[in-house]
């Protein structure tokens, strides 16, 4: 059976930077999210994200499609994102990044022994520089919104983020990408295995 990984972390940790190293090496399938906020400068739809309107959210909402949906006071106004119901290779391995908020209603949908929580952790400096740099290459940086989101990060990760007996992994996100798609590799052959040694 197929995994869904979901990739958490609080922003700066190299979520996308992951995933998108994860994809170019073809380790995983990617599960892409939706969102309502502008497209960042390097950013591409259908890679980074499904772009769509409000109105395209409502439709898609009306219509069953969307598992779960968070919404962010943002300094630019209420940003949508959402996760909607995919046909997925029940053979493949899945990359999804995702929050601690929408990781219930995943688990919920696609079944608890189909999802892997990953948790990336950096240190905090390490995280702000990042965030720092990426919002400085946009066209109009905005950093107000990049101390929103960290303060708002640690409301979201705080208490436990994991539920029941979900599996789970942690990426030590402080060092180079290609050391957190190894840290991810393991994860994936770790899953891979427990699930052949309780198959046995």
């Amino acid at each position: 059976m197929g995994r869904i990984f979901c990739l958490l972390g609080k922003s700066g940790t190299g979520k996308d930077t992951l995933f998108h190293l994860a994809m170019s090496t073809g380790l995983l399938r990617p599960l892409i999210p939706y969102t309502t906020r502008p497209r960042r400068f390097e950013e591409v739809d259908g890679l980074n994200y499904h772009f769509v309107t409000v109105q395209e959210m409502e439709q898609m909402e009306a219509a069953g499609q969307i598992i779960e949906r968070r919404t962010y006071q943002t300094t630019q106004g209420p940003w949508h994102y959402f996760t909607a119901a995919a046909a997925l290779d029940p053979s493949a391995d899945y990359l999804l990044i995702t929050t601690p908020a929408a990781l219930p209603a995943i688990v919920a949908y696609f079944g608890e022994g189909r999802v892997v929580g990953v948790l990336l952790e950096a240190e905090d400096q390490i995280r702000l520089e990042r965030s720092i740099r990426r919002e400085a290459g946009q066209p109009r940086p905005d950093f107000a919104e990049v101390c929103r989101r960290y303060l708002a990060d640690e409301k979201d990760f705080a208490g436990p983020l994991f539920q029941g007996v979900m599996r789970q992994g942690y990426i030590d996100a402080n060092c180079s990408p290609e050391d957190c798609l190894h840290q991810l590799r393991q994860i994936q052959l770790y899953a891979a295995d427990s699930e052949e040694r309780r198959g046995r």
